[in-house]
């Protein structure tokens, strides 16, 4: 009998061609489902939050779908690390700003 150890089973990889990403994405109804989306978030590179799910070897680009969801959940939690602002402080609310009614007269 083989024992599974928990290492293998999270180190495990789903990877897939943007077109194919795309296309499971079309039929479970999960985003993004658009190819111009996801090119979009390779374009950005490692500035993005799904760098770790995108592969690139050569010219192509592969979508790990196991890293991606893991990517969405992390996303999807609120941040501890942000301190939170109340809503109704004085000193955060913006000031009006004042027309002058000498201004965008044209003649």
């Amino acid at each position: 009998m083989t024992t599974i150890q928990t290492s293998e089973i999270t180190n495990k990889k789903v990877v897939r061609t943007v077109r194919e990403f795309c296309q499971k994405n079309r039929e479970t109804g999960a985003w993004p489902s658009s190819e111009y989306a996801v090119r979009a978030i390779v374009q950005q590179g490692e500035q993005s939050p799904f760098a770790p799910a995108i592969l690139r070897y050569n010219r192509r680009v592969l979508i790990d779908q196991v890293a991606w969801d893991a990517c969405l959940a992390r996303l999807g939690q609120p941040s501890t690390n942000m301190p939170i602002k109340e809503v109704g402080d004085e000193k955060t609310k913006s000031k009006a700003t004042k027309m002058h009614s000498d201004r965008g007269q044209y003649s």
